[in-house]
């Protein structure tokens, strides 16, 4: 019995013997592949990491880029203002060189007085003067 069940085993050793390097072969085969997926998988993680790392970089630029916008356009409004102040100040300067030549006028007038000598014939001429020199200083 022990011969038969030997020779049997030989008989389908034999038989299946093909089949079994068949399937070792397309063991080896697949673990290759397998192999290979998994640096591929590997390679993809790292592209990925990477990739994560980069846009997370781009978030911070972002991040700061609105901050820097936010300051300009505050530093913008100032400037803004600043500009408005400067009309309110050119329109007062003006105003100041008006007034100031309207002050000078009046001295060069005052002071044109008392080189007027102050005769009887002219004495009219002089009244006259002064009225004028009035209505000057007033209008003025």
């Amino acid at each position: 019995m022990c011969a038969w069940i030997c020779a049997w085993e030989r008989e389908s050793i034999y038989i299946n013997l093909p089949m079994v390097l068949l399937l070792g072969t397309q063991l080896i085969r697949r673990n290759d592949e397998l192999a290979l997926l998994y640096e591929k998988i590997k390679i993809q993680q790292s592209t990925l990491n990477k990739g994560e790392v980069q846009y997370r970089e781009r978030l911070e630029d972002i991040r700061m880029l609105k901050l820097k916008i936010n300051d300009l356009k505050r530093k913008l409004h100032m400037l803004k203002q600043q500009t408005s102040n400067i009309d309110v100040l050119r329109n007062e300067v003006y105003h100041l060189q008006r007034e100031l030549l309207s002050e000078r006028t009046k001295v060069d007038l005052l002071e044109c007085l008392p080189a007027t000598k102050f005769t009887t014939h002219n004495i009219y001429s002089c009244i006259s003067l002064y009225i004028y020199i009035f209505i000057c200083i007033c209008y003025i």
